[in-house]
């Protein structure tokens, strides 16, 4: 669908800077994460095709930004699978009230909608081989209990595995219970040397990208958009990690938009197609 960038980029930016206030109040780090990222290191803001902004933080820290979710101003919502019971992303989303922005898999899910801000959850990574690759799985599972759909676009194998967990759980209190208890083991471990988010284009069954603990210490701030911003402590370090060396070149012009395959998208009121299921405070 057509839209007008440059617009959403605003809330995006709304959304950015009440997430910092928030974070300042209570000392939370974050960083800005994946094409945000590369933007302030590459642009001092967007990439000029980029159409949201991604943020890091610790699992511990987003626990505590969570504790203090009545903080944020009347127009945003805090979302996870606890505050939205129809939300089924293992990440965190800050959303703008009154608007709305979907792709297309996700009409007819029954949850909050807004315009909204990711926030990737980073998991102490273990170093024992056998223990990785339990995590992994339990990623994996996790994140296909909460979608409580077979995923679509990781080839047939992945769809196949998709449905064979979800075949027990058909009983939504059920999946819940198993969702908290991948959770826990999931974030068994502490201060280890490396990092993982166990979530979208970082993990598979084949390889799962890792990031060292050292590049997320305190925050490196640098300009975007006209504000500063936290990123990596070692940010060339976590860039090259994640795109390569080349990260500072720009793609070929056939390959400058967005990815995103937006559905539908409001500025000024919230989608109807499905019911919102947040926690009222």
């Amino acid at each position: 669908m057509e839209y007008d960038i440059r617009r959403l980029q605003e809330v995006q930016l709304e959304l950015l800077d009440e997430l910092a206030r928030v974070c300042g109040k209570y000392h939370i780090r974050f960083y800005l994460a994946a094409g945000s990222c590369i933007g302030a290191v590459r642009h001092q803001g967007f990439i000029p095709w980029d159409d949201d902004i991604d943020t890091f933080m610790y699992a511990e820290d987003a626990d505590r930004l969570f504790e203090h979710a009545d903080d944020f101003g009347e127009g945003f919502f805090l979302q996870n699978a606890d505050t939205d019971k129809g939300y089924g992303y293992s990440i965190a989303r800050l959303r703008k009230r009154g608007t709305a922005c979907l792709e297309k898999d996700e009409l007819n899910d029954p949850c909050h909608h807004g315009i909204f801000l990711d926030i990737y959850l980073l998991y102490y990574y273990p170093a024992s081989r056998i223990k990785r690759a339990l995590m992994v799985g339990q990623g994996i599972c996790r994140n296909i209990l909460l979608r409580n759909k077979e995923p679509q676009n990781h080839g047939r194998l992945i769809g196949l595995l998709g449905k064979m967990i979800l075949l027990p759980y058909r009983n939504n209190e059920k999946r819940r219970k198993k969702v908290k208890a991948l959770t826990a083991k999931i974030r068994q471990y502490r201060n280890t040397d490396d990092l993982v988010i166990l979530y979208g284009m970082d993990i598979s069954l084949k390889r799962i990208i890792s990031y060292k603990t050292a590049w997320f210490q305190a925050p490196q701030m640098l300009p975007f958009e006209g504000r500063t911003v936290p990123v990596a402590t070692d940010v060339d370090a976590y860039l090259t990690c994640r795109y390569g060396a080349d990260y500072m070149q720009l793609p070929p012009p056939e390959k400058r938009h967005s990815y995103h395959e937006y559905a539908y998208i409001s500025f000024d009121h919230e989608y109807e197609g499905s019911r919102k299921s947040e926690k009222k405070g």
